[in-house]
């Protein structure tokens, strides 16, 4: 078993690596969501957000960025949550004691292999919603290419409106 909790990464970042997620994962991934903007907006309740991270890293695509036998933070999608055809990234996140490093990057970049691997072809399409208010996610995704498609005002939460973003992954711009 991996220990949750230890020293922080190399500030440089470069000791980070993409893991699958296993079930004793989900109590850090949840301390790390719940503690973000993110969690706080969309879980209301630790126990939600606790179980709503655990059946995803049952059920879906969940991988952590790790330095050191610490998690730094996860992503988590769907194969094919987009229209049914579709993956869709459901969450980004990096703990805060993390961002600035690149993290944020390498998960997106990881999940975009996976895109073109679960493919199996040299081309697909990612899907994801950002939120209106979030204008350093929304830099993140549209430096790396993805492109608003429309606003979806109320899509989780009444007062707050979301953004889809869309992107089309070549594998011979992955090299």
């Amino acid at each position: 078993m991996r220990p949750l909790h230890q020293l922080a990464p190399d500030p440089a970042g470069d000791d980070i690596r993409i893991i699958s997620a296993r079930p004793d994962d989900a109590e850090r991934c949840s301390e790390i969501l719940y503690a973000s903007t993110l969690g706080q907006r969309y879980y209301p309740t630790r126990s939600m957000l606790k179980k709503a991270v655990t059946a995803g890293i049952r059920n879906d695509y969940f991988f952590l960025a790790v330095s050191g036998g610490t998690i730094c933070g996860f992503i988590w999608f769907a194969a094919k949550g987009a229209f049914a055809l579709y993956p869709y990234l459901h969450i980004i996140v990096v703990d805060d004691r993390f961002r600035k490093l690149g993290i944020g990057k390498k998960l997106l970049d990881h999940y975009e292999d996976e895109c073109l691997r679960l493919g199996g072809g040299l081309r697909g399409r990612s899907y994801l919603v950002v939120s209106e208010d979030n204008p350093g996610a929304q830099s993140l995704y549209s430096s790396m290419g993805y492109r608003k498609v429309s606003e979806l005002p109320g899509l989780f939460r009444k007062n707050f409106n979301e953004i889809l973003m869309t992107k089309t992954i070549l594998r011979a711009e992955k090299k």
